[in-house]
């Protein structure tokens, strides 16, 4: 299997922004974050925050993932580089479709973007990933992502 990040098309963004804005919405409600009445509209808040100029937004690239022998896009990353004087890059959302997941294509996209941010000079990567995401915080751990910190939580209801 071979992938590239393409740079997302206009119509891939108005897909993935809807997307990630629920999902995140959804995850938030899920952790006990935010009301669930909120959610939506304070991810979408967040989204428009973090990316004001979408596309066009300094220090962030958006890249569809595509899988060459299939030539379809089989997800979505975002990234962008966050502490100019570390040059630390970090990693905002990583999805891959439905039909595609377990199938090892985050893990190539995760050291495409490990080549991508060496070439911007970029000494490290963070990212924050759910303590339930079982899946993604294996892939992290077999990457060589270290926890860095931890939030808890207790609900009282």
């Amino acid at each position: 299997m071979k992938i590239s990040l393409a740079p997302m098309t206009a119509a891939a963004y108005a897909s993935f922004k809807a997307y990630s804005i629920a999902d995140f919405a959804e995850q938030m409600q899920r952790t006990g974050q935010w009301p669930s009445d909120q959610a939506p509209a304070l991810a979408a808040h967040s989204f428009a925050e973090v990316l004001p100029e979408g596309l066009l937004t300094p220090g962030h690239y958006l890249f569809e993932i595509q899988d060459l022998t299939l030539g379809e896009s089989v997800g979505a990353i975002w990234v962008g580089v966050v502490e100019e004087q570390l040059r630390e890059g970090f990693v905002f959302d990583l999805v891959i479709h439905e039909s595609f997941r377990r199938q090892g294509y985050a893990q190539l996209a995760m050291l495409q973007v490990e080549a991508f941010f060496k070439t911007l000079n970029v000494s490290s990567i963070a990212l924050e990933v759910y303590a339930d995401n079982v899946g993604a915080r294996r892939l992290y751990d077999e990457l060589g992502y270290q926890v860095t910190s931890q939030s808890m939580r207790k609900s009282l209801e």
